[in-house]
């Protein structure tokens, strides 16, 4: 990525994510939940190890649509040594709305065991482990992945507890019943010399019965409208050796 193409990108995401981008000498800065440089040619394994994080990361991610994958190594291995989980962090939003994005991180032990789910950042890559490419194909992995991909539910009712969720569903619900009442204010008039159609007659019908029809289509297309659902986008999946979340 040229140096140009890169100050764009950083200037992309830095808006994207709420953040302050500034030049600085050999790089950016980074000013958001964490204060970072990202350098444009780095040299140390610390300077990669941002710009990794940041940068190649969201590209991926942007451009395929899908999720970074690694195998990651704690060194020096902790006393764990022989211990071998699944960690799939992902978001949540709405598709209706305020997105009202949310961080999640589910992780699966390869053995079988309960899943641990942790909202928000977890910090894994402030421990500076070592990155690999993952084989997707390593015993174990995919059934840890199924887990991980059930433990998703209870990383949507935490979601859904979110006071900030939960006020942007009461002004969906108040929204929608502001809409519904437009509607039979004007479908439903109080004096029948004021009904009228709006729109397309319906075929074959006349009087009440075509204002009907036509009321019952436009409630069917707020119904529609006002039906938000979480989506769901995963962000990385991860082999780690030598670690546990505690």
């Amino acid at each position: 990525m040229s140096e140009n193409a890169l100050g764009h990108w950083l200037d992309v995401l830095a808006v994207h994510h709420g953040a302050r981008l500034t030049p600085v000498p050999g790089g950016w800065r980074v000013r958001g939940t964490q204060d970072r440089v990202v350098c444009s040619v780095p040299r140390s394994e610390d300077e990669w190890q941002h710009r990794f994080d940041l940068v190649e990361k969201a590209a991926a991610s942007t451009l395929t649509n899908g999720p970074v994958t690694f195998a990651a190594t704690l060194s020096p291995v902790s006393s764990k040594s022989s211990s071998r989980i699944v960690r799939l962090a992902f978001g949540l939003s709405f598709s209706f709305g305020h997105a009202l994005r949310r961080r999640f991180t589910v992780y699966s032990p390869l053995r079988k065991g309960d899943c641990k789910v942790i909202a928000g950042d977890d910090a894994f890559f402030t421990r500076n482990p070592a990155l690999g490419p993952l084989d997707l194909g390593q015993p174990g992995v995919r059934e840890a992945l199924e887990r991980a991909g059930a433990a998703v539910a209870e990383a949507q009712q935490i979601y859904l507890r979110d006071p900030a969720v939960v006020a942007e569903l009461d002004r969906i619900r108040k929204s929608f019943s502001d809409e519904v009442r437009c509607l039979e204010r004007f479908y439903i008039p109080q004096d029948s010399f004021d009904t009228r159609i709006l729109g397309h007659r319906a075929k074959n019908l006349g009087g009440d019965d075509a204002i009907e029809a036509e009321y019952l289509a436009r409630l069917d297309d707020v119904l529609e409208r006002y039906r938000p659902a979480i989506l769901f986008e995963p962000l990385t999946i991860g082999v780690i050796e030598g670690w546990l979340p505690a």
